[in-house]
């Protein structure tokens, strides 16, 4: 029979194995991830590691029970990296179009002045008679008389 023929009734079985099991497989990975897409690529995984395995999975007892838990272990184990996916492809409000926002004409709505103008602490000591952020005065030349 030589190696071929042992390679090509190991890929026999291995599609038997697919066709008889991926059915149960897909469903178990539905279960997990509440995500058809998600239960596919989940299944595929799990179908490419016992694959790569395969010649020792046929001669378990049970090589569907190796796959489902190969496959509730994949689902555990990315199961932070599909949440944080999900965060990250979640739609944006309002139809979806994104706004495109002008930074520097948002401050000036605000009152804040901008480099152009002035930086906002110059503005406040201008106002305030402080130099610091937080209006109050920090440096002698702060506590001056404004009568310069």
């Amino acid at each position: 029979m030589g190696l071929y023929g042992v390679m090509a009734r190991a890929t026999d079985d291995f599609d038997q194995f697919v066709a008889v099991n991926v059915d149960d497989l897909l469903r178990t990975a539905y279960l997990i991830a509440w995500d058809q897409a998600e239960a596919e690529d989940l299944v595929q995984e799990c179908l490419l590691k016992v694959a790569r395995l395969w010649p020792r999975v046929r001669s378990m007892d049970q090589p569907r029970a190796y796959a489902r838990r190969i496959l509730i272990n994949l689902a555990t184990d990315g199961a932070r990296g599909r949440a944080r996916r999900r965060v990250e492809l979640d739609p944006v409000p309002n139809g979806g179009a994104e706004r495109s926002v002008d930074p520097l004409a948002a401050l000036e709505q605000l009152g804040v002045p901008t480099r152009a103008t002035g930086s906002p602490w110059r503005a406040s000591t201008v106002r305030s008679g402080s130099t610091s952020p937080s209006g109050r005065a920090t440096s002698p030349d702060a506590r001056l008389p404004e009568s310069r």
